[in-house]
């Protein structure tokens, strides 16, 4: 392995994190490969850029994979350590540090690359380091009896003071004699006594000490385990992994962490690794209520809000199917119902079974036949006149008066007199439709018509059409597309060939012209990730806030984007990740504008992205 340094090597890399990259293994156009220009198990200066990211280190390239390590990191954003990079696109280059360029030919070698920092010395001068960390040039200083000879690359320290003589008395006879430097020291004083026997104890610590008494020579052994009250654990055994020492309210206990719900825990050699198992990010949250006849609105909620239940619930799902409603009591359904009391408006068509109640007037048109209750006439009977069975129906006529009997017809009554003997009694019976004739008179008084018209039916008995007021069209005949008229009867319009669509509905649309109408313009969102989506809009605008290298989402083939870019204070564009294929500007990617903006068209044919600049404003 050996350090390669060599010029234009340059690669991309997704990768995020502290640890080993992978680099892409295409070098942009005019630059080598790591594998080229660095090669397998060789270590290189690089550099890792990402906008407000960046790194400067030394690291190991591996062709396998096409990685680069991170060894040493002599420069960076996160204060000269490991950068924790985000998601997005990082360039990654060789160079050389500037704490490790060295002078070439020029200046001086510093202290930090292994040279001095100095040029010329004089006779005896020394390098002495300094607290700033550098090296300053100096000779010794002599000191009291001290000679110091400085010469061409020597320098000879002598004793300049005379020999002197030194004496010490004390509490006994004590004496030192000699010449300086050498001096001998001699005491008749004595200091004397015998220790007899040496011991030791731990007290109350959890310590113990063995091998004592000593009563001549030995050693005194610790052993034991410190109690909690001083200081110690109170734990004599090996740890396993994993395990911490937990208080148990009067010592300490060795256990590992228990892992709950959601959580996993993994014990290591020193280490405890905590992590979740519940996983995801909730980005967005709608709601529909199906078939149901309720709607939701007020969806996608992708931050936080509210979405509100609107709508009616259909018969199906437990609903009645209706806003509004009359009258009172339950509610029925449309088959077989029971109705009390309904008002029925103004049907055009019905067919009831035992209804009561109906008014015969305003309810009905037309003539009610006899079968269903009804008379079968329509003439305004005159005085007298009854309706009098001929066989098939009714006929409106008046009594004829025979032999001994006079008949005279007034407004409403008939009399009946005697000319030659009496009526004692006259009685009524029948049911016609649900309307009866009952009771008996035998002097004077009336017959009782009562019960309630039944089995009419509406289709061949009642003639006319259900407005609109009363749930029906208000018109007999409808062709094409039926269109509401407020409160009058409905219209039609001619229906359009083909499939009648919704607003909403994706539509493929086929030698249509479109007029008025406008293209989205969508501002990005500068930052260090930004993907060039063409579903954003076909304009779209991008101020830069740093040097950027964009990425694509969701292009198809034949979609394109109006790109107007403001370079912000002087930045620029790499177009390396979208691999454009430039069709201006000699095939190179556009220089852009230092004011205003500069436009440049994307477009996708096939699997390539093509870019063109528009105009040179």
């Amino acid at each position: 392995m050996a350090l390669v340094l060599n010029d234009r090597v340059r690669d991309t890399t997704t990768t995020t994190g502290t640890g080993t990259i992978t680099l892409s293994g295409t070098a942009p156009n005019g630059y080598r490969s790591f594998a080229s220009g660095v090669g397998n198990g060789n270590t290189t200066y690089y550099t890792i850029y990402a906008g407000s990211e960046w790194e400067v280190g030394l690291g190991t390239f591996t062709s396998a994979g096409n990685t680069l390590s991170r060894d040493v990191v002599f420069g960076s954003s996160n204060s000269n350590n490991l950068v924790n990079f985000s998601a997005g696109d990082k360039d990654v280059w060789v160079t050389y540090p500037a704490s490790k360029a060295i002078a070439d030919g020029y200046g001086l070698l510093p202290v930090a690359n292994g040279g001095t920092g100095q040029t010329t010395y004089t006779d005896g001068q020394l390098l002495i380091g300094t607290t700033a960390g550098s090296l300053a040039k100096g000779t010794l200083t002599a000191g009291t009896g001290i000679n110091i000879t400085n010469a061409s690359g020597s320098i000879t320290i002598t004793n300049s003071a005379p020999d002197q003589t030194v004496s010490l008395t004390g509490a006994g006879t004590t004496s030192i004699t000699g010449t300086y430097p050498n001096f001998t020291i001699t005491s008749n004083d004595a200091f004397t006594g015998t220790v007899t026997s040496v011991n030791g104890s731990g007290g109350t610590s959890g310590l113990t000490l063995t091998g004592g008494p000593i009563t001549t020579s030995g050693t005194l052994t610790l052993g034991g385990t410190l109690a909690v009250a001083n200081g110690g654990t109170g734990r004599s055994t090996t740890p396993t992994n994993g395990q911490l020492l937990i208080g148990n309210g009067t010592n300490y206990s060795l256990a590992t962490l228990t892992q709950g719900t959601g959580i996993t825990i993994t014990n290591g050699a020193g280490t405890i690794t905590i992590a979740s198992t519940v996983t995801g990010t909730v980005t967005s949250v709608n709601a529909s209520g199906g078939t149901t006849g309720l709607t939701f609105s007020g969806g996608p909620i992708t931050t936080s809000g509210t979405l509100t239940l609107s709508g009616t619930l259909a018969v199906a799902n437990g609903g009645t199917g209706v806003t509004t409603s009359t009258g009172s009591g339950s509610v029925v359904l449309s088959t077989s119902p029971t109705l009390t009391t309904p008002n029925l408006g103004t049907p055009s068509a019905a067919t009831l079974t035992n209804a009561t109640g109906l008014p015969i007037v305003a309810g009905t048109t037309g003539t009610l036949t006899v079968g269903r209750g009804g008379t079968g006439t329509t003439g305004t009977p005159t005085n007298g006149q009854l309706l009098i069975g001929n066989g098939t129906g009714f006929s409106l006529a008046t009594l004829t008066q025979g032999t001994g009997i006079t008949v005279t017809n007034g407004a409403g009554t008939i009399t009946i007199a005697g000319t030659g003997g009496t009526v004692t009694s006259v009685s009524g019976t029948g049911t016609v439709n649900g309307i009866t004739l009952t009771g008996t008179v035998t002097s004077s008084g009336s017959l009782t018509l009562g019960g309630t018209l039944s089995n009419v039916s509406l289709t061949t008995q009642v003639t006319g059409t259900l407005p609109v007021a009363n749930g029906g069209t208000g018109a007999t005949t409808l062709t094409g597309v039926v269109i509401g008229n407020g409160t009058s009867a409905f219209t039609t319009v001619t229906a359009p060939s083909g499939t009648i669509v919704g607003t909403t509905d994706t539509q493929t649309l086929t030698n249509k012209t479109l007029t008025s109408y406008t293209e989205t313009v969508f501002a990005i969102t500068d930052g260090t990730t930004v993907n060039l989506d063409p579903n954003n809009g076909p304009i779209q605008t991008w101020t830069l806030g740093a040097n950027r290298t964009p990425g694509q989402v969701n292009w198809a083939a034949g979609q394109s984007i109006t790109l107007m870019v403001d370079d912000g204070t002087a930045f620029s564009i790499t177009w390396s990740t979208l691999a454009v294929v430039w069709k201006s500007g000699g095939g190179t990617a556009p220089t852009l504008n230092t004011t205003g903006f500069t436009v440049i068209v994307l477009w996708k044919v096939g699997t390539t992205i093509y870019g063109a600049r528009v105009g040179d404003a």
